[in-house]
């Protein structure tokens, strides 16, 4: 790294989570990019706010029908009050916003970890199947918010963590 890049603040960063998420999965990326000078915004979707984990999968009610333009103009919001361009980070779902956010300009860049597939990709690999299986197994709930079990997101969102990490045992995963 050169003299001149010390010298120059680092871009902010927003963290957008995934469906059955809250911010605090966000919790160890924002502290290691919060250690190396960036300052680091986790906000939640409308709805999800600053709830616990715990607080979403005993009454999701609060995510029904609200709508991923509404989730988008939220994170819009939040970027345009910023004084500089944010590097933008989003999981499944919250990838797909990431792209969203930055096809409308405001990220100085993007990632997207293991985003959602948009609208009309017609190739999902089981796995990606059985996640979305609490919504599609009932379609009388449509517009409602349906809760997320601690064995179902370690089943096909954390196969690759140990059963007592954070993000699997349901201390930060909804």
């Amino acid at each position: 790294m050169s003299e001149d890049r010390r010298d120059t603040a680092l871009p902010p960063i927003v963290l957008v989570h995934g469906l059955w998420m809250t911010p605090s999965s966000w919790d160890t990326w924002a502290e290691r990019f919060g250690t190396r000078g960036h300052e680091v915004l986790a906000p939640g979707w409308p709805g999800i706010d600053d709830r616990s984990p715990a607080d979403v999968r005993r009454d999701p009610s609060a995510l029904e029908n609200v709508s991923i333009t509404e989730i988008v103009d939220s994170y819009d919001r939040i970027i345009r009050a910023l004084p500089e361009a944010p590097i933008i980070m989003g999981h499944s779902f919250g990838g797909i916003f990431t792209q969203m956010l930055l096809d409308r300009g405001l990220g100085v860049a993007g990632v997207g970890v293991e985003p959602g597939q948009p609208a009309g990709v017609l190739t999902l690999p089981f796995s990606t199947l059985r996640t979305g299986l609490p919504i599609l197994s009932n379609p009388f709930r449509k517009g409602k918010a349906n809760a997320f079990s601690k064995s179902h997101f370690h089943s096909p969102s954390g196969t690759t963590s140990p059963v007592q990490h954070p993000t699997s045992n349901g201390t930060r995963a909804p």
